[in-house]
């Protein structure tokens, strides 16, 4: 809550001293994770499959705020839910995990040739798995809080974002800690693409031209 006020704030604050183009758009894309059990789980539960091979759509909404002709900050959620085959030698044995989670992130761009940009910035994401019995179709949910960074590279085509991003996280906190259940940081891929509007223009005085469109 306290880190979505202050993206909140930080947003406020480059639109009304800078006065600077501000654009706005859905996005919608594939995840690729890396879902998996700390060792320390293993033989008692196991999440199958390679890494990265957990693959899901993602969908989400994009606030982007030009600083120069070169550079932005971006404000982006996204959200995806998947599930993977899981097994665990417990008394009532599991068929898979269900995983869903939201990806906020801040970043700064900028733009190096063109219509091209690359980023880096931090990212916080708030998720869940559940376990999946076999005779119930549910199971315990476990909600969790992440942190991490994210990186991404990005070109725009007639108003249209198309990116590549890699979300890298390196803790995790459950809000009640599971006794078995537990999953690693989450590593992902995101494809994706974002439809941008344009819902504020810099006034005719201090006009920061935009190289994107």
């Amino acid at each position: 809550m306290k880190v979505n006020v202050l993206l909140i704030i930080i947003l406020f604050y480059f639109e009304n001293t800078l006065l600077s183009q501000t654009y706005i758009g859905p996005s919608l894309g594939i995840d690729a994770s890396q879902i998996s059990e700390p060792d320390e789980s293993n033989p008692y539960f196991d999440v199958f499959g390679s890494p990265l091979s957990s693959l899901s759509l993602c969908y989400g909404v994009i606030i982007e705020q030009s600083l120069s002709s070169k550079s932005l900050i971006s404000l982006r959620s996204i959200y995806t839910k998947k599930q993977s085959a899981a097994s665990t030698t417990a008394i009532f044995a599991i068929d898979k995990i269900q995983y869903s989670h939201l990806k906020n992130s801040l970043e700064f761009k900028y733009f190096p040739y063109k219509n091209w940009n690359v980023g880096a910035g931090f990212n916080l994401g708030f998720g869940r798995n559940q376990m999946v019995t076999y005779s119930t179709s549910s199971g315990q949910k476990y909600k969790f809080t992440e942190t991490g960074l994210v990186f991404s590279s990005g070109i725009i085509v007639n108003k249209i974002l198309l990116e590549l991003l890699y979300y890298h996280s390196f803790a995790l906190k459950y809000k009640i800690e599971p006794a078995l259940y537990k999953i690693e940081p989450t590593n992902s891929f995101v494809i994706s693409a974002s439809y941008l509007f344009k819902i504020r223009e810099k006034s005719k005085s201090q006009k920061i031209e935009c190289p994107r469109f």
